[in-house]
């Protein structure tokens, strides 16, 4: 609910204007769906959407294999970094969980949640926020992941070891890496931006990339240390 007050305080219309669905009907199907939802208080579709016809539009939009939710953000997102003023902005990132518990039926697309027995699917957004005036400025960027049936079965110890093999990019801790960098390529470089995140993103990989520029220029990092690290500081206890 937060995260989509967030989004909706941009004019949905003027977001999407130039949002491409692939097919104008889309676009335009786009525009009224938002429109409808900004002016609503929250619900279901069948209570934001009155009409038969445009329930039925919005389940086929959302159902059409080139609707995806990174191409719905799309024009958030843009619109968002194109409205900065500031020259420094922290990125805040952390992960939630979204648990369809309450579908008896297994849904297309979702997975075992934390508990290894409810499906749902996971999200990892990046906020960005303005540290002087202490506001959110919107959506950066956000990666959702969901994971697949039957790796919870697997012997924890043999899960251990086959982790440790696999490179960042195959692992979930990848999503620390993903926004900032993703972020970082659109933002306008001379605005600094200061990573903030909880302890999950204590990892070396985070910390080599931020020093060798692999995610950029001009940006430091937040985190919350999850060990004790050795610093390359005299007198320091």
């Amino acid at each position: 609910m937060v995260l989509c007050h967030i989004m909706t305080q941009n004019i949905w219309g003027k977001v999407f204007l130039n949002s491409d669905f692939g097919d104008k009907r889309r676009n335009s199907r786009a525009r009224k769906i938002a429109t409808m939802v900004e002016n609503s208080e929250g619900g279901s579709v069948s209570s934001i959407l009155f009409d038969r016809a445009d329930q039925k539009g919005a389940l086929r939009f959302m159902n059409n294999s080139f609707i995806s939710p990174e191409n719905i953000l799309e024009g958030f997102i843009k619109e968002n970094i194109e409205n900065i003023q500031t020259n420094h902005v922290l990125l805040v990132e952390d992960s939630s969980e979204l648990n369809f518990s309450w579908r008896k039926t297994k849904l297309e697309g979702l997975g075992p949640v934390g508990n290894g027995i409810d499906q749902g699917f996971f999200l990892h957004p990046g906020l960005l926020v303005d540290p002087k005036k202490e506001t959110i400025l919107g959506l950066g960027s956000a990666y959702f992941w969901h994971r697949e049936y039957g790796e919870e079965s697997e012997k924890i110890s043999k899960k251990k070891q086959l982790y440790k093999k696999k490179k960042i990019e195959e692992k979930e801790s990848f999503r620390w890496l993903k926004i900032p960098g993703d972020v970082r390529k659109i933002l306008p470089e001379a605005i600094r931006m200061t990573v903030v995140a909880d302890r999950e993103a204590d990892i070396f990989d985070l910390f080599h990339e931020r020093n060798t520029g692999k995610l950029g220029e001009n940006i430091e990092l937040l985190i919350r240390a999850c060990r004790d690290r050795n610093l390359d500081t005299e007198n320091t206890t």
